[in-house]
């Protein structure tokens, strides 16, 4: 007599089927997820920079912009010491491009970052939607970054606040 081993086609079958039945219930579930997920990972990015720029400030010892352009998605981190702008009247010391708000062709650019596609900045409640640090790592206002996925389900949201104090939360809002 032989010894034969493996597996009987009955057995083969009936593995299949499980696999194939457990398949169909998981995956649409897993691709519902998918929305909730990327949100979650451009928020948290989204944080994370925010809180490089303010401890650059500190440690550069000047001051750094972040600029959130709602319409197109992105935001804008430089430093924003006036590099290169004149010195106008009066003459001062201080460049006149020094801390204003916009980002000069000689101010070094830290970053600039488009959110990827189906993750929108809904709102801003900073004036001019611009946030800046100074050396201290204070914020010029408070405010609030609204941010949600607008492909699948719309129920979930991220909340960005920043206080005056240069502190950084994030939390998530449920829309039900």
């Amino acid at each position: 007599m032989q010894k034969t081993s493996g597996f009987t086609l009955m057995e083969l079958m009936i593995t299949i089927a499980i696999v194939a039945i457990l398949s169909a219930i998981v995956v649409p579930n897993m691709i519902g997820w998918m929305p909730k997920f990327r949100l979650g990972s451009e928020s948290r990015d989204m944080l994370s920079n925010i809180l490089k720029t303010r401890q650059q400030a500190i440690k550069d010892n000047t001051i750094y912009s972040i600029l959130f352009d709602v319409g197109a998605e992105r935001y804008t981190i430089w430093n924003d010491d006036g590099e290169g702008t004149p010195d106008a009247a009066p003459a001062d010391g201080i460049p006149d491009g020094r801390n204003d708000g916009i980002f000069d062709a000689t101010e070094r650019l830290l970053l600039q970052k488009s959110l990827p596609g189906g993750i929108n900045i809904i709102s801003t409640s900073l004036p001019g939607n611009l946030v800046v640090f100074d050396t201290q790592g204070l914020a010029s206002s408070a405010g609030v970054i609204n941010i949600r996925n607008n492909t699948g389900n719309d129920q979930f949201r991220r909340r960005i606040t920043i206080q005056l104090a240069g502190t950084v939360d994030l939390e998530e809002i449920r829309m039900f």
